[in-house]
C-alpha cells in the first residue's frame, strides 16, 4: 500500500513529491556538501531581500552562512513595525498569506508566509518522520491541539487526501483529554495502528500516565515525535515506557516552518541545515561556542515573500560539536530550551495544553502578551499587555 501511495502522490502533488525526494537526497550528502547548499541558498536570498524588500535594501550582500554576523538582527518589534516593507515586492497579495503566532513567550506577531512554502516545509516535517522510523503511505497519527488543524482533517478533500492511497493520516484532539476522552483516543489508535504517532509532550505524558494508571495496552508505533513544547527527560522515559517505543523531539516554529529533528539514536537534533541557518548568540550578540546556551537566531532560507533574516526567535539551544552516529550530515543542537508549557486541568478534569491559550489570545486586537496562572483551587488568572 506504501508503494501505491508513493506512486498517487507523485502524480496528485507533483511539486510536495519532487520536495520530499529532494529532502530525503540530503541525507547522503557530506556534511561539506550541505554547508555548499546552505551558503548557496543564503546568498540566493539576501541577494533577493536586498532587491525586493525595501527593509533589507541597505544590507551588504554575503557569500556564506561563515559571513551571516555582518547582517543586522531582526526582533519581533521590528517586525511589528516594519511589516509593509519586509514583504518583497515583486509578490502578489494571493502569494503571501497572513500567519500568526505568540511563541513560548506569549508575545503575539502577525507575519506573512510565502504561499509557495508549504510543500517545502511539508517534506522537511517528512524528513524528520523518517528519522523517527516511519514511510511514506503508512498510517500516521497527530494527537495536536490546533482546532483548524482537526476541523481540516474533517473535510472532504482532506479525507481524501489522507486516505490510504496518499498521506493516510488521522488527527485527534490535544484539547480533548478528560477520561472518556482518552479511552476514544486509545481505541482510535488501536484500531488505526499507526507507525507513527506525533503530538504535544504535556498531552502525550498525560495520555501516558492514565495508560499506566488504569493498566491499558495501547499499539507500539516504531516512533513518537514530540513537538510544540518542551520534551523533558521524565516525559520521555514516562512516554516511551507506556508505548514501548523511542520518542524523539522535534524543534519547530510557525514563523519558520522545522528547524530541527531528532533520529533514533536521540543523540540531539539534526538542524534542517537545507532549510534554516541556526545561530547560538551570547548577552553580546557574539557566536557562543559548541555547548554553550545562548539565545537561537533563525534564518529562512525559504520564504522569499516576507524574508526572516537573523531572526531572534526568543528560545535558548546549545549547539553540539560532535556528528551524530546515525551519519547524516546535519549539525547537531544538543537541546532546545525556554518552550515550557504546562497543562492546564479543567474542574471537568480535562488536562488542556497551555497552547490552547496562544491560539485564541493572539487572535484578539489589542492584546500584545498574556500570562495565564492556575491556582490551586483549579481558577485562572489572565494577565494582559
Amino acid at each position: 500500500m506504501k508503494y501505491l501511495a508513493d506512486i498517487n502522490l507523485r502524480l496528485a502533488f507533483p511539486k510536495y513529491w519532487k520536495a520530499q525526494t529532494d529532502a530525503l537526497k540530503c541525507d547522503h550528502l557530506s556534511a561539506e556538501e550541505i554547508e555548499q547548499l546552505q551558503d548557496r541558498k543564503l546568498k540566493e536570498l539576501i541577494d533577493h531581500a536586498r532587491q525586493y524588500s525595501p527593509y533589507f535594501k541597505d544590507y551588504p550582500p554575503i557569500e556564506s552562512a561563515g559571513q551571516i554576523t555582518r547582517l543586522p538582527l531582526m526582533t519581533k518589534d521590528i517586525i511589528r513595525q516594519n511589516l509593509d516593507s519586509i514583504k518583497a515586492n515583486n509578490y502578489s497579495a494571493n502569494e503571501l498569506k497572513k500567519n500568526s503566532t505568540s511563541g513560548s513567550s506569549g508575545d503575539a506577531l502577525h507575519f506573512y508566509s510565502d504561499q509557495k512554502l508549504d510543500h517545502l516545509r511539508q517534506a522537511i516535517a517528512m524528513r524528520g518522520n523518517y528519522w523517527a522510523g516511519y514511510t511514506f503511505g503508512e498510517p500516521l497519527l497527530l494527537l495536536w491541539g490546533s482546532v483548524a488543524d482537526v476541523n481540516k482533517a474533517k473535510q472532504l478533500n482532506t479525507r481524501l487526501a489522507h486516505s490510504p492511497l496518499l498521506f493516510n493520516q488521522r488527527t485527534l484532539s490535544s484539547f480533548d483529554m478528560k477520561e472518556d476522552d482518552m479511552i476514544r483516543h486509545l481505541k482510535e489508535i488501536n484500531a488505526f495502528k499507526p507507525t507513527l504517532l506525533v503530538g504535544y509532550p504535556s498531552s502525550l505524558d498525560a495520555f501516558s500516565d492514565f495508560l499506566m494508571r488504569e493498566g491499558l495496552e495501547v499499539h507500539q508505533p516504531n516512533g513518537i515525535i514530540t513537538s510544540g513544547e518542551t520534551l523533558f527527560e521524565p516525559q520521555r522515559e514516562r512516554i516511551q515506557h507506556a508505548f514501548g517505543c523511542k520518542v524523539m523531539n522535534r524543534y519547530g516554529t510557525r514563523e519558520v516552518g522545522n528547524i530541527a529533528s531528532e533520529c533514533q539514536h536521540q543523540k540531539g537534533l539534526h538542524v534542517h541545515q537545507d532549510h534554516v541557518v541556526v545561530e547560538v548568540i551570547d548577552e553580546h550578540q557574539r557566536p557562543c561556542k559548541p555547548g554553550e546556551l545562548g539565545e537561537l537566531v533563525i534564518t529562512d532560507l525559504n520564504n522569499f515573500g516576507f524574508p526572516l533574516i537573523r531572526y531572534r526567535i526568543g528560545d535558548l539551544g546549545v549547539l553540539s560539536e560532535r556528528p551524530c552516529s546515525c551519519g547524516r550530515p546535519f549539525r547537531l543542537l544538543e537541546r532546545v530550551e525556554g518552550r515550557v508549557f504546562d497543562l492546564v486541568v479543567g474542574t471537568n478534569g480535562n488536562l488542556v495544553p497551555g497552547n490552547y491559550f496562544t491560539l485564541y489570545l493572539r487572535k484578539i486586537p489589542g492584546v500584545d502578551q498574556f500570562q495565564v496562572i492556575q491556582r490551586t483551587d483549579l481558577s485562572l488568572r489572565i494577565l494582559l499587555v
